[in-house]
């Protein structure tokens, strides 16, 4: 394995494990202050209607598809090397995830039911 500085790369990007815990951190310091209706029209295109759909499981879903496209287009831009690569907007995108896809598993399992189901 390939060492950078006398660290043993690891992840997918082959970080030293110093950068990629100092990202898992950083990540995970966004996921607690994540602002849904401040961080998401800044990421996605996206319509104030979008995220009024609080309760519903079907609207995080199409929310968490959209994230995904992007963080695999920003992945690619990085693979790449390209020059419209964001380091801060991958970060901001991973962060989005992480809260959208923890909000989705906290709705409770009956708002996913319709009401027809629930008779």
């Amino acid at each position: 394995m390939k060492t950078l500085l006398g660290i043993s790369a690891v992840g997918p990007d082959r970080l030293p494990i110093r950068a990629w815990r100092a990202m898992e951190d950083t990540i995970d310091a966004g996921v607690l202050r994540y602002d849904r209706r401040a961080m998401l029209p800044r990421l996605l295109k996206i319509w104030p209607g979008e995220l009024d759909d609080a309760g519903e499981p079907e609207a995080s879903k199409i929310i968490l598809a959209r994230l995904r496209r992007a963080l695999r287009r920003e992945w690619s831009l990085s693979r790449a090397r390209h020059w419209a690569y964001d380091v801060n907007r991958h970060i901001a995108l991973a962060q989005a995830w992480r809260a959208e896809t923890a909000r989705l598993r906290a709705l409770p399992r009956s708002a996913a039911t319709t009401p027809t189901e629930r008779e």
